[in-house]
């Protein structure tokens, strides 16, 4: 829930922008209702993840990202779901690569001899691979499940 200084705060820096550029138009409902579910999903993530960002992008507030939206041009809107983006990628990214050489170092200090790309000793490599391909949480999850079984079943 957001409390109310964070929220006045958000209403007014809205209130500005609309204020500063009056031939603005607002995002439509639609627009807003995807936006407000895009932010509230991120801002789950955030404390998911241990992100620790902060801020009202980051706020776990659905209906206030909803009411933001409604009230600034869809490009702001936009833009905001861009960064907030750009922010939790390299989050999660950490999060994979982090998990992934956890898993690698078991591999190691158990002589299983698991060796390739999914098994490479390389953090970067870890991370380069979520943050250039952008293969989505259900494939970070699956190489982290594959790992983990091998390392399970097969040593």
């Amino acid at each position: 829930m957001m409390r109310a200084p964070a929220f006045a705060a958000l209403l007014l820096s809205a209130f500005a922008l609309v204020l500063l550029n009056p031939a603005a138009h607002a995002a439509n409902p639609q627009f807003c209702d995807a936006y407000a579910k895009k932010a509230f999903k991120a801002a789950k993530q955030n404390n998911q993840f241990n992100c620790g960002f902060q801020g009202p992008r980051w706020l776990l507030d659905l209906n206030g990202h909803r009411l933001w939206c409604s009230i600034v041009p869809e490009a702001t809107a936009q833009g905001e779901t861009n960064a907030r983006q750009a922010e939790m990628s390299g989050c999660v990214c950490n999060w994979y690569a982090d998990k992934a050489m956890a898993q690698i170092k078991q591999n190691k200090q158990r002589n299983c001899g698991f060796n390739g790309l999914r098994w490479i000793d390389s953090r970067q490599g870890h991370y380069d691979w979520c943050a250039k391909f952008n293969p989505g949480m259900p494939a970070m999850k699956g190489e982290l499940a594959t790992r983990k079984a091998m390392l399970a079943q097969q040593c």
